[in-house]
């Protein structure tokens, strides 16, 4: 067993649109596999489009989280649940433009390739 000081902090806006609170709880270092962050969004707040090279699973603390996988329409997960991201899948995730979101993002072996901003039209499932 070890324990890590968790480095919490705030990064600016990079990849995001709108407010967002990124506090690293574990980065993985030293061939761990597995990063932790919990993540604030303001409403209407979102990442950009983006896959990561393995899987992430984001559990929602409160509020309502908007997100959408490439291809597929706009979904909406209530706090409590968990949504799974496979490896490669091409998407994007935050708060509805009601309130403020938060989760847990847990990432498995996760390297992130980004993409470019979801448009308003994206977020608000119009496309």
């Amino acid at each position: 067993m070890r324990i890590v000081e968790a480095p919490l902090g705030f990064e600016p806006g990079k990849d995001f649109t709108g407010m967002v609170n990124l506090s690293k709880i574990l980065e993985g270092a030293d061939g761990d596999p597995i990063t932790l962050y919990r993540v604030t969004f303001e409403a209407g707040a979102r990442t950009d489009w983006h896959a990561h090279q393995g899987l992430q699973v984001l559990y929602i603390e409160s509020g309502e989280c908007r997100l959408q996988k490439q291809g597929e329409p706009v979904q909406n997960v209530q706090a409590g649940n968990v949504v799974v991201i496979d490896a490669d899948e091409k998407h994007w995730h935050g708060a509805s433009s009601q309130g403020q979101m938060v989760h847990i993002a847990i990432g498995l072996y996760e390297t992130t390739q980004w993409f470019g901003a979801v448009t308003d039209q994206e977020f608000s499932g119009e496309d």
